[in-house]
């Protein structure tokens, strides 16, 4: 099963990230039940794209080792598209720096056919729309701690 590992840096502490995070999952897994979650990547040499509805499940929240197992698989026609199994964890770097991950191993459909294709090039495929959604996660997550940032400063000047 081929590996996937994408990281970024992020200017928060962890342990706030992996509660937000977490909460961005769940969110991101409750609409990908009603379809409205899409992968895509480029196809070729950016002449076009492919776009796969897919279910994402948060399988697991650990705060013991800062991660939120999941699985995103195809919502139809799942024999042509790979099935991905990782998590993404929130690593302590510095008291206000972590590093986000997502790590796992996908799947390759059609059996040795698969594999034959993987090889030749079609696993940037597969790699490009898991990066695609790692951003996004990264992005909505941060999005929303910033939010709730904003929301405790308003309240805070308000109250006093």
């Amino acid at each position: 099963m081929p590996s996937f590992v994408q990281s970024r840096e992020v200017p928060l502490a962890a342990q706030s990230l992996h509660e937000s995070l977490g909460d961005v999952l769940e969110s991101i897994a409750t609409r990908s039940q009603a379809d409205a979650i899409v992968l895509s990547a480029l196809v070729g040499k950016g002449t076009g794209r492919v776009s796969v509805p897919v279910e994402l499940s948060v399988t697991k929240r650990s705060a013991k080792d800062s991660s939120i197992a999941v699985t995103i698989k195809a919502r139809s026609a799942k024999a042509f598209f790979p099935r991905f199994k990782g998590a993404f964890y929130a690593l302590p770097m510095a008291p206000a720096r972590t590093n986000l991950r997502l790590k796992g191993t996908y799947t390759v459909p059609l059996g040795p056919l698969g594999s034959t294709i993987n090889a030749a090039g079609m696993h940037k495929m597969a790699e490009d729309s898991l990066r695609d959604l790692f951003e996004r996660v990264a992005d909505e997550t941060i999005a929303a701690i910033r939010k709730e940032s904003d929301r405790r400063y308003r309240q805070a000047r308000t109250s006093s």
